[in-house]
């Protein structure tokens, strides 16, 4: 008998239960599209966590136990840019508090809405579509905002850290130039005092300090006399 016949389901039904099957095997497998956000039980996942009712996550080659409620943002959310040489603090900090007020209004236009509240002319209808897609609308912009926030202080991370190593390089270099210039003043001192503690002769050819030769036909010390060459003679 036929294996589709056993389960009850002519074959385009049980070729397309197999595909949906497959379907939902690859998605658990690839995990999270980049930019996608996902709510407590809309996540794939690699099976359930014992206790809590949650999921179990694979992230970095470890397994990851999330709670039913929690909320991933995998990457930069569309709309949202990763911090960069040209995206940095400043840019990042602007586009936040964009956001942020973007995001104040979309969230007091959604609360109105859901209650009721006329906010014009005329009575809102309140349906869940409506209420759906400006719930969306708002998510999106919390999402955009979280992650920009993430990259706000990631780049601070990366500006202190630069700052430090320049200072740590810029002290070191000096401690440097300190020790080169005490190491030669102290090679300098201590050759001079070899100098005149060996009776190095000066700057004239003379030992030590002591007095140069008498001059040119002035009195000749004594025990010496002078003959008609200028020549001095031993006695």
């Amino acid at each position: 008998m036929s294996l589709y016949l056993r389960g009850g389901l002519c074959f385009s039904c049980q070729r397309n239960l197999n595909e949906k099957r497959r379907t939902q095997r690859k998605r658990k497998s690839d995990g999270l599209t980049v930019g996608e956000v996902r709510i407590g039980g809309g996540m794939p996942s690699i099976g359930s966590a014992p206790g809590n009712g949650g999921s179990r996550f694979k992230f970095n080659d470890q397994i990851v136990e999330l709670n039913p409620d929690a909320v991933v943002i995998n990457g930069p959310v569309d709309g949202a840019r990763t911090r960069g040489p040209d995206y940095r603090c400043p840019e990042i900090g602007s586009d936040l508090l964009r956001i942020a007020s973007e995001l104040s209004h979309e969230t007091l236009s959604l609360l109105q809405h859901s209650s009721g509240v006329q906010t014009g002319m005329e009575q809102p209808v309140v349906t869940t579509s409506s209420v759906n897609a400006m719930y969306q609308k708002a998510f999106l912009s919390v999402s955009k905002a979280t992650f920009l926030l993430t990259q706000w202080k990631a780049s601070w991370d990366e500006n202190i850290a630069a700052n430090i190593a320049q200072t740590t390089a810029a002290e070191a270099a000096t401690a440097s130039a300190n020790f080169d210039s005490r190491v030669l003043d102290e090679a300098v001192a201590s050759a001079t005092a070899t100098m005149h503690a060996e009776g190095f002769p000066d700057q004239l050819g003379f030992p030590g300090h002591a007095q140069g030769p008498p001059a040119l036909g002035g009195p000749l010390p004594a025990g010496t006399m002078q003959n008609n060459n200028d020549r001095h003679v031993e006695i």
